[in-house]
């Protein structure tokens, strides 16, 4: 939970978060959404524990943990719209989701199978062990290929309650980026996902939608209850529909 949560950053007046309150459940899917500057990123920030300086309290499990590191950071798995793609191998880029585990080859195809890579990689000379980028005669992927290595490395964190897609299929295009999501959402199990796009088709499929503005959730409820009403969500959906329907 955010209770009253602001952040100002350094060198700047202006409230990215001005009072937010919100709450997460464990196994929820939720959009979150907004214009640009609306304070979506600065959340996602806090959620992760790239930032300590805020006011108010941020609360997990009934319990303050204002100040204490580690919580949430190690209940986090992220995928950003610049996600890294590695000059690494395959296995290295799966296992670095994870460094505080030896896999085996087993489980690195066993990953691999369910982001729908195995059969790929199997043809390659090299396996697993296939060196890809630019350094070292690696080979590249596909974008639509480093995206579901990517979701590999999510994958690869057992211990992981909370996955985060800030904005990471930014280069497909809609209907390419609803097939990655339903992927995503289809691996979770009992994991409470959080999607941020400017995109909104997906939305749709979730089990909330936030609308960030000025710092502040200004609606939170399904997409249903949303459409049905005159809502900045719907007047943004109505922007966008001709991509999905």
């Amino acid at each position: 939970e955010f209770k009253n949560v602001t952040f100002t950053y350094p060198q700047s007046d202006y409230k990215a978060l001005n009072k937010l309150n919100l709450k997460l459940h464990q196994n929820e899917v939720i959009s979150i959404v907004g214009y640009n500057g609306s304070g979506k990123t600065t959340f996602v920030n806090l959620l992760t524990e790239l930032s300590k300086k805020y006011d108010g309290d941020i609360i997990v499990n009934n319990e303050v943990i204002n100040g204490e590191m580690g919580i949430l950071k190690n209940s986090t798995s992220c995928i950003f719209q610049d996600f890294l793609q590695y000059s690494f191998t395959i296995r290295q880029n799966i296992c670095l989701g994870n460094i505080n585990k030896e896999f085996t080859d087993e489980e690195i195809e066993g990953i691999l199978d369910k982001v729908g890579l195995l059969d790929y990689v199997k043809t390659l000379p090299d396996g697993i062990n296939t060196m890809l980028g630019q350094i070292e005669k690696g080979m590249e992927l596909s974008k639509g290929e480093w995206q579901r290595l990517a979701i590999a490395r999510l994958l690869a964190n057992d211990d992981s309650k909370i996955w985060i897609l800030d904005e990471p299929t930014a280069f497909l295009d809609p209907m390419g980026e609803i097939e990655i999501y339903n992927l995503i959402k289809s691996l979770r199990e009992d994991k409470t996902i959080l999607f941020i796009s400017h995109r909104l088709g997906f939305s749709r499929q979730c089990d909330r939608i936030l609308v960030f503005n000025q710092g502040q959730v200004v609606e939170d409820d399904t997409p249903e209850n949303l459409m049905n009403r005159s809502s900045l969500y719907k007047k943004m959906y109505e922007v966008q529909k001709k991509w999905y329907e």
